[in-house]
């Protein structure tokens, strides 16, 4: 079973970073018309950290199907929650505020 779940689970993590970069292309393009602030450049940053939770999460997976030859802290669940969980969220949440602050008006055009 976890030798079919490495393929969806690698894809779905470069969907994340592939999006990311999407709304980098947008917010960039927005943000010269308006002029506004170069608040996208932490997008790439949310990039970089996505990447690397990708590389945390296929040696997890890997190690999944022979734990006995993995050393121990790779096998732990705090390697899981330290080197892919937290810096994922932490991924997700600097791109929430940057494409919160591009495309915010968005929302704010809906209530007039």
């Amino acid at each position: 079973m976890t030798i079919l779940t490495i393929p969806a689970a690698l894809i779905g993590s470069i969907a994340v970073g592939y999006l990311l970069y999407i709304f980098v292309v947008l917010s960039r393009k927005l943000g010269a018309v308006t002029k506004a602030k170069l608040y996208y450049r932490w997008l790439y940053g949310s990039i970089v950290i996505v990447v690397v939770t990708t590389v945390v999460e296929w040696i997890i997976l890997t190690v999944r199907m022979a734990p006995q030859n993995a050393p121990e802290i790779i096998v732990s669940e705090w390697f899981h929650l330290i080197g892919h969980t937290i810096p994922l969220v932490v991924a997700v949440v600097i791109a929430l505020v940057v494409a919160l602050r591009y495309w915010g008006w968005l929302f704010r055009e809906r209530d007039r």
